[in-house]
């Protein structure tokens, strides 16, 4: 059953008026037929089962409420070109990734002009919106503006655990890592980076190892930059949700 990103009203009616632009998008983008049965969800965890009876859906089912993560994960990722990095949104979206940063790094290809990085970055939220409709996962995954590695360090808080993959693969893989950190029990966040094409600078590599990050090892092989952000997606995603 398709999911749609919706806002769920408190107390929830027997139905509820659907705003113009995204009944267009049901009528003539998506093409639902009179009484198609869909899933409301608000991206926070909360859903519920819904028809679609034109300029109006009703409600078929009670709300769900989806049991939070025992941490959020956030990916840090070198800018890569074009359509890439829309590759990469889609399926982060899909794998489980809570917020996904772009990290404007020395060795990147693009440069994202600060006057349409809004722009990008809605168009790259849409991205993930519908990703998260056509998968059915309950936690919409955010995407935030493009800032560099060390502004991006800095807006961190005590709560965060940050792990760096670094293709000159340290002892510690990060599989091994995320465990040990879960351990503990006090992890709001794992956020992972993972650099560009070119790989993240020596003064970059300085900036993380002063913000206590911790080095860790992703893969024996060469990985493309997509590549290893999705994989890095799939072990902590995969770790997160067997503890």
């Amino acid at each position: 059953m398709r999911q749609l990103l919706l806002e769920i009203p408190q107390p929830l009616p027997s139905g509820w008026g659907i705003a113009l632009p995204l009944r267009h998008r049901l009528e003539r983008v998506l093409r639902l037929p009179a009484a198609a049965e869909l899933m409301a969800a608000n991206g926070r965890g909360r859903s519920v089962a819904i028809r679609w009876m034109g300029a109006e859906v009703q409600v078929s089912g009670r709300v769900q409420t989806a049991q939070p993560p025992a941490f959020s994960l956030v990916l840090a990722a070198g800018l890569i070109k074009g359509e890439r990095w829309d590759w990469l949104v889609e399926k982060a979206a899909e794998l489980g990734v809570d917020q996904l940063q772009p990290l404007t790094c020395d060795h990147c290809v693009v440069r994202i002009d600060p006057s349409k990085a809004a722009d990008k970055t809605a168009r790259w939220q849409a991205i993930a919106q519908e990703a998260f409709e056509q998968c059915g996962r309950p936690w919409l995954c955010q995407v935030t503006q493009p800032q560099s590695l060390a502004a991006w360090l800095q807006s961190l808080g005590p709560g965060d655990a940050v792990l760096a993959c670094d293709e000159k693969l340290p002892p510690q893989t990060l599989g091994a890592a995320v465990q040990a950190l879960t351990a503990t029990g006090r992890i709001q966040r794992v956020a992972v980076v993972v650099g560009p094409e070119g790989g993240l600078s020596a003064g970059e590599w300085q900036a993380l190892d002063r913000a206590g990050a911790v080095r860790v090892q992703l893969s024996q092989q060469v990985l493309r930059a997509e590549t290893a952000g999705l994989a890095a997606a799939v072990i902590v995603a995969g770790l997160r949700d067997l503890s």
